[in-house]
């Protein structure tokens, strides 16, 4: 009678968690977005300054919204354990950087110049994402459209509701008034005018 051999079990020297994969992910993306960040302001050396080119002539001055994705998506994926980058957010992200590129390449660009791709504006993509709608409903049609297609991208990319993002903004705006407020208060208010005995505020709504 032949034993049936049992298969070996092998043991791995390399394993990490699904979860600790996600970080290592989201770190990644956090410092691809900041050294594109630092090729685009010229500050990577000879391979900064050839990205910078490359991007450059395709995105224009839209290039802002490569390290914008890469950082966001580093965000999301450290605060959500939900999030996942699937086939629907890099087409949600197709379509924030072609709402983008082609408001750009519209609002800076003359209609007459269109088709000509353009450094300070929307680069060589913001020509195909823009030219072939401005010659259907003009200017103004297209910006609606495309930042229709920007809103649908953002929506997509994050997977958020426009409601929890304008809530995220309008956090960041009123944090940002209120250390403001804070650091006046701090230094005594010495630029602003108050009246004799009054007492400083000490929170933005008390400045009302």
């Amino acid at each position: 009678m032949v034993r049936k051999q049992s298969p070996k079990k092998t043991t791995s020297f390399f394993h990490i968690s699904f979860s600790l994969a996600r970080e290592i992910w989201a770190v990644v993306l956090a410092f691809v977005g900041l050294l594109l960040i630092l090729a685009f302001v010229g500050h990577l050396g000879v391979v900064g300054a050839s990205l910078n080119a490359f991007f450059r002539h395709l995105f224009g001055i839209g290039v802002w919204i490569l390290p914008a994705l890469c950082i966001g998506f580093s965000f999301s994926i450290f605060t959500s354990q939900q999030y996942k980058i699937s086939s629907s957010v890099f087409l949600g992200a197709f379509f924030m950087v072609f709402g983008m590129l082609g408001m750009i390449h519209t609002i800076r660009v003359p209609f007459e110049n269109m088709a000509l791709p353009h450094m300070e504006a929307g680069g060589t993509l913001g020509v195909a994402a823009s030219a072939i709608f401005r010659l259907w409903i003009g200017d103004m049609g297209t910006i609606i459209l495309l930042l229709g297609v920007f809103f649908v991208g953002l929506l997509l990319t994050f997977q958020t509701s426009l409601f929890a993002v304008f809530s995220m903004l309008w956090n960041m705006i009123f944090s940002f008034w209120d250390a403001r407020c804070k650091i006046w208060w701090a230094a005594g208010w010495s630029n602003l005018s108050l009246s004799p005995g009054a007492a400083p505020p000490r929170t933005c709504a008390d400045l009302n």
